[in-house]
């Protein structure tokens, strides 16, 4: 369970079951030390993943 995913981003995402994110989802600590996509996300950053997911 990312925990520190939902510490770190506090967005109205964080209220979404953490079942509905995928279990190798970068934290915040991993989007702003690695600026390339992750390999398993379309999106540049995870912010664009939580925004692509809250609409």
């Amino acid at each position: 369970m990312p925990l520190p995913l939902l510490v770190a981003l506090p967005t109205p995402a964080n209220h979404q079951t953490p079942l509905e994110r995928p279990p190798e989802l970068p934290c915040q600590a991993l989007e702003q030390s690695n600026p390339t996509p992750h390999p398993s996300l379309p999106f540049q950053t995870l912010r664009h993943y939580l925004a692509a997911t809250a609409a």
